[in-house]
């Protein structure tokens, strides 16, 4: 699998964060309401977001996704 291929929910996540706001926390409870999914959950698939694409936090992810 390329490093740079993201998972279905992992794509999810970062779709939801590209269109609400990276640094919004709001937009993480948003994220867990709308996918039924727990702040734990969300996290994980955040820390393996960050490590296919070598970046440290959320708003270098969205930009380097975005150049994707």
């Amino acid at each position: 699998m390329n490093r740079h291929t993201l998972g279905d929910l992992e794509s999810a996540v970062m779709d939801h964060f590209w269109t609400c706001g990276e640094s919004d926390v709001k937009s993480v409870h948003a994220c867990l309401h709308h996918r039924h999914i727990t702040l734990n959950t969300v996290k994980w698939h955040l820390k393996n977001i960050y490590g296919k694409l070598s970046v440290r936090n959320r708003t270098t992810a969205i930009a380097k996704a975005r150049k994707l």
